[in-house]
């Protein structure tokens, strides 16, 4: 007679074998590249977890180009740029490979017609109408149009608040401030509307969905991180519909743009719209609230640069081109980056590594484009980014691969305006530094930083974090 118990323990034992099949049965196949050992089931966890995301990514391939490793339950080989472009990127760019895979419950969260989550490249008609769309909307004449008299209110509202509870309190935290900035940007132009009650219900839906992105996949309503990320994704659906509908017929909005025939295109169908406005706000908020922080350390590290920028109109002729903010934007970009692996992966064949091995067919190529930034050199320099080295080694934003991001004009246009109003308008320094946790992605970035300031009569508009004295601090999180 078989006791409940037994079966229980059978059907533990069972599950715990597929997950180490999964994880180590790809060592079966010859011609592999180098593995890195990793804790059973737990697999890169362990090392994510203990040293951050970025971190881990760096050190995997500190001694080898090419590493299979198994990232978030999904086996992959993690290869460096330089043999990304060797082997790999003919193939990627001629339509060959797919979006690499992840977990299926981030397709939940993302939704199926997310243009990240596509195949890409040549031949691939679906990912290249949506993009081109999306781009139409995202022009830098539309970005300058439309974005930078908006940014520079909201800057100005945060900054001024930060300033103001210090005064209160004696510090302020910078990361709530971080996050906010980028929401209450990306309201108007890609939602067609900044009403508080509109840019409050977003700022709940997205504080509720990001930390799923990165939780166990276990829904427990709103007692689990992903049960309120997936409930956060409905209420995001149903915002962005609300939306569609109020903007019907009308232009001057990416909901709106996307909706409506153009030379590029069809309409987008409803689900289209959804998931690409939910995807470009998950991504816009993501990558600027962990980039603000970096931006703010840096200019308080830097008086010498905080001293250029200042000297910088608040008006754009360009998005990006060479002046003064946008190198140091770039620079801030190759030591903190957001995201450093780019996931692609071929379905049909094993992609040839030559001396370094292969990559299985159906297996994740992991792109280290964070790798091939931080090789440049270890030193600060913003002089780094030529006209040449933007266009062969300025990789934050996929470089010019077929998944490169569309939102880099709009986001390089939010940073470097904060670094100008910054510099022009506010006084801040650091009195110490530490790392810990962002707990809103799940403890696997980690953050740090403490800021202290006083106030500059030299300045256009003396206002500062700390109100003047030395036991003023502000602190503030950086990646």
């Amino acid at each position: 007679e078989v006791s409940l118990r037994a079966c229980a323990g059978f059907g533990l034992a069972v599950y715990f074998a597929r997950w180490l099949w999964c994880q180590y049965g790809v060592l079966l196949q010859g011609n592999m590249p180098h593995y890195s050992p990793e804790c059973p089931v737990l697999a890169s966890w362990v090392g994510i977890y203990r040293l951050g995301y970025v971190e881990w990514a760096r050190r995997m391939l500190r001694h080898s180009p090419a590493v299979l490793t198994n990232f978030m339950g999904i086996n992959g080989v993690m290869v460096t740029w330089p043999l990304y472009e060797k082997y790999v990127k003919k193939a990627d760019n001629g339509g060959e490979l797919e979006q690499g895979q992840f977990p299926k419950y981030l397709d939940e969260l993302f939704g199926q017609q997310s243009i990240i989550l596509m195949p890409a490249g040549k031949g691939q008609e679906k990912h290249a109408r949506l993009r081109r769309k999306v781009m139409e909307t995202m022009t830098p004449k539309k970005v300058l149009d439309v974005v930078p008299p908006d940014m520079a209110t909201v800057i100005r509202d945060a900054f001024d608040r930060m300033a103001e509870e210090t005064r209160q309190r004696g510090f302020a935290k910078f990361a709530p401030y971080a996050s906010e900035v980028p929401r209450r940007i990306l309201s108007a132009p890609i939602l067609g509307t900044a009403e508080p009650a509109v840019v409050a219900r977003m700022a709940a839906i997205t504080e509720a969905l990001i930390p799923g992105l990165v939780s166990l996949p276990i829904d427990l309503g709103r007692f689990s991180a992903f049960g309120r990320a997936r409930r956060a994704q409905r209420q995001l659906t149903e915002l962005i519909r609300e939306l569609l509908h109020r903007t019907e017929g009308r232009h001057g909005s990416i909901i709106a743009d996307l909706a409506s025939s153009t030379e590029e295109g069809a309409p987008f169908t409803e689900a289209e719209v959804v998931d690409t406005v939910a995807t470009l706000v998950l991504a816009g908020q993501v990558t600027t609230a962990e980039t603000l922080p970096g931006l703010l350390y840096e200019l308080c590290r830097r008086p010498e640069w905080a001293a250029k920028i200042a000297a910088e109109p608040l008006e754009f002729d360009q998005c990006e081109g060479d002046g003064v903010s946008a190198r140091f934007v770039r620079e801030v970009l190759r030591h903190y980056p957001p995201e450093v692996l780019i996931f692609r992966r071929n379905m049909k064949c094993p992609i040839d590594l030559g001396e370094h091995g292969h990559i299985p067919a159906g297996c994740n190529a992991m792109v280290g484009f964070g790798d091939a930034m931080w090789r440049m050199g270890a030193d600060f320099d913003p002089d780094r980014w030529t006209h040449d080295a933007v266009r062969d080694n300025f990789l934050s934003f996929g470089g010019s691969s077929p998944h490169s991001c569309v939102g880099r004009t709009f986001a390089m246009v939010e940073l470097q305006l904060c670094a100008r109003i910054l510099c022009k308008e506010y006084d801040v320094e650091i009195v110490e530094a530490k790392r810990v946790r962002n707990w809103q992605l799940g403890g696997i970035m980690f953050a740090s930083g403490t800021v202290a300031g006083s106030a500059c009569p030299g300045r256009p508009r003396e206002r500062a974090f700390g109100g003047g004295g030395p036991q003023a601090v502000t602190k503030f999180k950086w990646p």
